[in-house]
């Protein structure tokens, strides 16, 4: 997100400090993706992190796209208009892949995901994020994308049993560090621009 709204005609450039925070940020994540269990296998697939960071991409894309571009007054249209499309597409990708909706495989535990997905993933967690790309900015909007790989093993190891990497106590070391030095970069930043008689730039 940070290198596409540099990009970007007019795009902001992120200063040292945030570079150095994203450089921590990718090490920590590369460490998890790289870890391994006590066996000595890996316990993420590397073609399936690469089609993941793909994702992200066009992710990063649409959410730098959304911060500058014109979009409705009323927040909350916009982000019904985004949902709705987004599950129109995936209705239609699933039809087009043969997936098909049986009542009688739904389960306890599959009703309940559905639930939290749609109440806080989704009206809560999505309704949240389109909020802070309007009044923050992607540097530090982006650093949820670091936490999340690390909650993730947590959970799976706590929930599932799950294998838990020795490489996640430096992973987890570098994701907070890069958060850390990415807002305390932020914060100075805009202390200095109130110290010189100027608002920032973002509310």
């Amino acid at each position: 997100m940070n290198l596409l709204d540099w990009l970007r005609p007019r795009g902001n450039r992120p200063r040292l400090a945030v570079v150095c925070g994203l450089i921590l940020g990718f090490a920590g994540v590369g460490c998890i993706v790289m870890g391994k269990d006590h066996l000595g296998n890996r316990v993420v697939e590397p073609l399936g992190a690469i089609v993941l960071l793909a994702s992200t991409v066009a992710w990063a894309s649409g959410s730098v796209y959304s911060k500058y571009a014109r979009q409705p007054a009323p927040a909350l249209l916009a982000i019904a208009m985004q949902m709705i499309c987004g599950g129109m597409l995936l209705l239609l990708v699933g039809a087009a892949m043969g997936e098909r909706f049986h009542p009688g495989a739904i389960t306890a535990a599959s009703a309940a995901a559905l639930a939290y997905l749609t109440l806080l993933g989704s009206l809560v967690g999505f309704t949240a994020y389109v909020w802070l790309l309007q009044v923050s900015t992607p540097a530090r909007v982006s650093t949820y994308a670091y936490v999340n790989p690390l909650i993730a093993v947590c959970l799976g190891r706590l929930a599932l049993d799950e294998p838990f990497p020795k490489s996640l106590a430096l992973a987890a070391g570098l994701v907070l560090g890069a958060i850390i030095l990415i807002t305390v970069a932020r914060r100075a930043k805009d202390g200095g621009r109130l110290q010189n008689g100027r608002m920032p730039a973002e509310p």
